[in-house]
């Protein structure tokens, strides 16, 4: 690759050296990377961390301690509009780095990456407008009384992104939740993470607390599934095809998260299980399933 034809900002994005969980920039769990491809011409040119269970459990933990913390869950909804425009502000400063990231990434023409990028500054504006419009409701009840609905965040956001709209589609998905007060962990798409690794670093730049917007990267089996699975989230979004969206469900059931982790140890236990006896062992193996 010609560093020469890179934009001035975009070099510091280029080779990540790990997810960005509690506010640091932190390895992979199990050391392994991703080959970054760019798809017009198949050069691998940069490497991004492979996530695990362990890491996005490491993630989910932050975020539920920083929503318990209340430095963001509880802070001044103007503050939290203060940060979110902040954060947009960076988003189009380095608008051309992020762009020209996305494109090398994904393989789109850079005008519509330049949309894309410019798009996601504008989606954080207009939640950073919200956040202190967030009204509650208040209704005549029995008895010449009143009931006062109060909005509360959600608590910590499990989401999962595309690979066609990186950053822009995330954007959909983070911005709302910042918005209201939740604590994210994102797991962007294993083919285009790039830009949204690069949006968690200036997201803390901008005053964003550590623990409140994670990222971590890793393929759906690795890392969405136990995302998806995790019992201390209390809301998954999702943005996928069909197939990938039907295990989400199937994962997001009650009970699934039990029932995922007694298949890993029947797993673990047929593995213990051979050996020099293993028809007599199998037997058993049988009986316990």
């Amino acid at each position: 690759m010609d560093t020469a034809t890179i934009p001035a900002g975009a070099a510091r994005f280029l080779q990540p050296r790990g997810h960005v969980i509690d506010g640091r920039v932190v390895p992979p769990s199990t050391g392994a990377t991703l080959p970054v491809e760019d798809p017009a011409t198949g050069e691998i040119f940069a490497q991004i961390p492979a996530g695990s269970a362990e890491d996005i459990d490491r993630a989910v933990r932050a975020a539920r301690a920083s929503f318990t913390a209340g430095t963001w869950s509880r802070a001044d909804p103007a503050h939290r509009g203060r940060v979110l425009w902040a954060f947009a502000r960076a988003i189009r400063d380095e608008a051309e780095a992020l762009a020209w990231l996305e494109t090398r990434d994904s393989g789109k023409p850079i005008a519509e990456a330049r949309a894309d990028i410019v798009g996601t500054a504008e989606i954080l504006e207009y939640y950073a407008g919200l956040a202190s419009q967030l009204f509650g409701q208040t209704t005549r009840v029995p008895g010449n009384s009143f009931a006062t609905v109060i909005r509360e965040p959600a608590g910590v956001v499990g989401q999962i992104t595309p690979w066609n709209f990186p950053l822009y589609v995330g954007a959909w998905k983070f911005a709302p939740a910042l918005c209201s007060g939740c604590s994210v962990v994102l797991k962007p798409s294993e083919l285009t993470s790039l830009t949204m690794l690069a949006a968690a670093e200036l997201a803390l730049a901008a005053g964003v607390p550590p623990g409140v917007f994670n990222v971590v990267c890793g393929t759906g089996a690795e890392a969405g599934a136990p995302l998806a699975a995790h019992p201390d989230v209390d809301v998954l979004a999702f943005t996928g095809g069909a197939v990938t969206g039907r295990k989400v469900l199937h994962a997001r059931r009650p009970g699934a998260a039990d029932a995922a982790r007694a298949r890993r140890q029947v797993a673990q236990h047929r593995v213990r299980r051979r050996g020099p006896r293993a028809r007599q062992r199998r037997r058993g193996v049988r009986h316990f399933l």
